[in-house]
């Protein structure tokens, strides 16, 4: 690896990062997410964390800028 990459590429590594906990961060909005789940269905769990992501990218899709409400 070239040492002149490993600082662009570490960039963008913290740069996605921050997407994905936002994201994550985003999901637990939905209180269903924010605290430890104790459920032993797998189906389930992951059924309830794909509609907890589908309504995040609704929200973001959806969002309209709050600024022009004021």
């Amino acid at each position: 690896m070239d040492l002149y990459m490993t600082p662009i590429i570490e960039t963008d590594r913290l740069i996605l990062r921050i997407y994905v906990e936002h994201g994550i961060g985003g999901m637990k909005r939905y209180r269903i997410l924010g605290y430890k789940n104790r459920m032993k269905n797998y189906f389930l769990k992951t059924s309830i964390i794909g509609v907890c992501a589908g309504l995040w990218n609704l929200k973001l899709r959806n969002r309209v800028n709050e600024k022009s409400f004021l």
